[in-house]
């Protein structure tokens, strides 16, 4: 069985190594695994280490976000960007996914894809407060 610890932390450095070493390592082809991986996760420290190693590799290249207009990837980063905006926080804790969604939806400039998808709600008027 696989030990949700260790798979964060595989996430973990697999980010880090991106981080670094992107511009050496270039295109990363398999982003679809990483949309399987994210939507199969039962735990939600790996699904949040994915989801940062995702975002990491969206920043360092447009090819890499490219990949992210799929319909699978679509569906999943619209059901995790509606939910990162109703859910409640946990008790005593806060929506770090909300600002990880919010960079991400960033990634292509607000010129379309998946930003699109992950854009910030507007701000409630006394209308609608």
């Amino acid at each position: 069985a696989i030990k949700p610890e260790l798979a964060s932390m595989c996430c973990g450095c697999l980010e880090r190594l991106y981080r670094v070493h992107g511009p050496k390592i270039g295109i990363f082809d398999d982003t679809h695994v990483l949309v399987d991986l994210i939507t199969n996760a039962s735990h939600g420290a790996v699904r949040h280490g994915l989801l940062r190693l995702l975002l990491e590799l969206c920043r360092r290249r447009d090819e890499n976000t490219a990949q992210l207009l799929t319909e699978p990837a679509v569906g999943l980063l619209t059901d995790l960007a509606a939910f990162a905006h109703t859910a409640a926080p946990p008790p005593g804790g806060s929506h770090h996914g909300r600002a990880l969604l919010a960079r991400l939806s960033h990634q292509t400039g607000g010129e379309g894809g998946p930003a699109l998808l992950t854009a910030a709600p507007a701000e409630p008027t006394a209308a609608g407060a």
